[in-house]
């Protein structure tokens, strides 16, 4: 065996034509060999005949010759990590043949698998398993490389659609089960390119079932570029709730909670878990995980003022568990979330506390709340605090159960002044009013607190609030329950059923479309018939007119129908016969004439 030269391409050509498998494979080899020299690369692709001579060896040879199939792919493999030689690929049909030799040796493949498998003997079929395993070797390469350079091409995104309808991803999970990490690698590449398309990742879930073949994938912490891919993969493929599902119910969940644990794999990790947190199902999985301890610790430990907004976006999903916020909160945790929020003014953080206080209903909670109440309201009286911040200091405040100690901090602080100018129209950003609003309803705990509220403006504004903001449902919803609390107490009952037209405006929302608002309208006013007698009637006229709307409609149409009738009969009356005596009898001649 000579060393190959550039020399000697016009021989090599030459003996491209001989009968001779073995010649043809030492040409191949020589031609790979100079592949790998820029100046020879240049000369054999500018070359007129090289490539063509060699794609239709490669179209020829295929199905006899996979040692020479080997080398020829691995020539075409050279050429198709450039992006501006592609076009010489396409020309030769490259794409065309590389499919078919895959399909080929998958059927070899699964041909030999059948005989292993109706073979009984087990010295025979001990044999065959070893000659399937010498296949599979060789084919390993082979794949290996078909599958390169088809995924080089398909940076050509009509190139790809062509090899799905050729059945690409048909292919590419069929070699999830095999073992080859080369060949793996390039495949979970391709595979991750082809999910971002949804009729790609609908196929490959409804029809290949690549959940089940991802399992035995994760994790594989020890082979760290694959289970990068792999990890990539899932990612796309969380965005599909059927798939999170079956992500869940195949228990992906604490596996891929322990990949947290790997620096390398935590920020994709991270987002596959905040993927699978938007379901309230897979919420309750996390809870038997380490997911939360380890999240707690990455993100009061988090290097950065804020935290990253995936990461915190994990802990406020997982947060809306009343299991996971108790976990959250255990020992000095929900302490240490408060420092970091108050400390830096994170409002996703103290979004998270803010979830923390609604779902978990513990002592503890409460009383590690209760303690920074003061912290609270002195951000509320800073002018320069951060608007989303004050958003979630005030949704943390109205889950603060104090019941008759609101009073003592209502006398004690600006609470009342704060809320009073924030619920004037046109004062505030909506996100704000509503929360004061949903305030004003748990600071009213008491007979004494109601006599505070009394003496401000607040109801006579939620008066006009409700109906300056009729269109928005969520606000009209939480003044009405706000007014709910407040008609139990005598103080803020008397404002409310005597100098504003809060009742009138509850009985317009009984038939509205809204079947909340009509629910919380009818529960508000059963509240107002309790303890006013004037009122009472009239909710309860209100009731039975519209309980009795459609047979009311149809006796005001049979009325109208009665008097459209007497209507009738009066005009019948007046009707009667025109006089034809005196018309000239001429005129009928006239006319029978030109008739005629």
């Amino acid at each position: 065996m000579h060393l190959a030269s550039i020399e000697r391409l016009d021989e090599y050509i030459e003996q491209l034509y001989s009968d001779s498998s073995d010649e043809k494979i030492q040409v191949a080899r020589q031609l790979l060999y100079l592949m790998h020299e820029a100046e020879s690369l240049e000369v054999m692709i500018s070359h007129e005949s090289l490539v063509g001579i060699l794609a239709r060896t490669l179209r020829d040879e295929y199905k006899k010759n996979t040692e020479l199939s080997v080398y020829l792919s691995a020539f075409f493999f050279v050429i198709s990590t450039y992006s501006q030689l592609h076009p010489i690929l396409i020309q030769n049909q490259i794409g065309d043949t590389t499919m078919k030799i895959i399909e080929l040796n998958i059927d070899r493949y699964e041909e030999r698998k059948k005989v292993i498998e109706n073979i009984k003997k087990k010295d025979n079929n001990e044999e065959e398993l070893k000659k399937l395993k010498m296949l599979e070797r060789k084919q390993n390469r082979l794949f290996w490389l078909c599958f390169s350079i088809l995924y080089n091409l398909a940076e050509d995104i009509f190139i790809e659609k062509k090899m799905k309808r050729r059945g690409i991803i048909d292919y590419l999970v069929t070699m999830l089960d095999r073992d080859n990490l080369s060949l793996l690698q390039v495949v979970f590449s391709f595979l991750k390119k082809l999910s971002v398309f949804a009729e790609n990742k609908n196929e490959m879930h409804q029809e290949k079932g690549i959940v089940t073949h991802l399992q035995k994938f994760v994790p594989c912490p020890h082979h760290q570029e694959l289970c990068g891919m792999v990890l990539r993969l899932v990612y796309n493929l969380s965005f599909d709730p059927e798939i999170r599902e079956q992500f869940d119910s195949q228990g992906f969940v604490p596996r891929i909670v322990t990949l947290l644990k790997h620096a390398p794999f935590r920020g994709i990790t991270i987002k596959i878990l905040y993927q699978l947190s938007y379901d309230d199902k897979i919420k309750s999985t996390f809870t038997y995980t380490e997911c939360i301890p380890i999240v707690y610790m990455l993100v009061v430990q988090f290097p950065e003022e804020k935290v990253g907004e995936e990461l915190i976006g994990l802990a406020i999903n997982l947060s809306t568990n009343p299991r996971n916020a108790e976990i959250m909160s255990d020992g000095n945790q929900l302490e240490n979330l408060l420092y970091r929020a108050l400390k830096y003014g994170d409002e996703l953080l103290m979004k998270l506390v803010r979830n923390i206080s609604k779902h978990g209903k513990t002592q503890t909670i409460q009383e590690v709340l209760e303690k920074h109440i003061k912290s609270f309201l002195k951000i509320l009286e800073d002018k320069n605090s951060n608007m989303d911040f004050t958003v979630e200091v005030l949704g943390t405040l109205v889950n603060i159960d104090l019941d008759e100690n609101w009073a003592k901090v209502l006398s004690n602080s600006n609470l009342l002044d704060f809320i009073q100018r924030h619920l004037v129209v046109g004062y505030a950003e909506d996100d704000i009013v509503l929360e004061c609003i949903m305030l004003v309803g748990t600071v009213t705990a008491s007979e004494k607190a109601a006599r505070l509220v009394s003496n401000t403006l607040i109801i006579k504004l939620l008066n006009t609030l409700i109906s300056e903001k009729q269109e928005d449902d969520e606000m009209v919803m939480q003044i009405m329950y706000t007014f709910h609390k407040m008609l139990y107490f005598k103080a803020t009952r008397k404002i409310i059923l005597d100098e504003t037209r809060a009742v009138n405006y509850l009985l317009d929302l009984l038939p509205d479309k809204n079947p909340r608002l009509r629910k919380m309208a009818d529960s508000v006013l059963s509240v107002v018939q309790e303890y006013d007698e004037e009122w009472r009637e009239e909710i309860k006229l209100k009731r039975f007119q519209l309980h009795n709307e459609e047979w009311l409609s149809l006796m005001e149409q049979a009325e109208l129908g009665e008097e459209w009738e007497e209507s009738s009969e009066e005009e019948a009356d007046q009707m009667h016969w025109a006089d034809l005596s005196d018309l000239d009898a001429h005129m009928w001649e006239e006319s029978s004439e030109e008739e005629a």
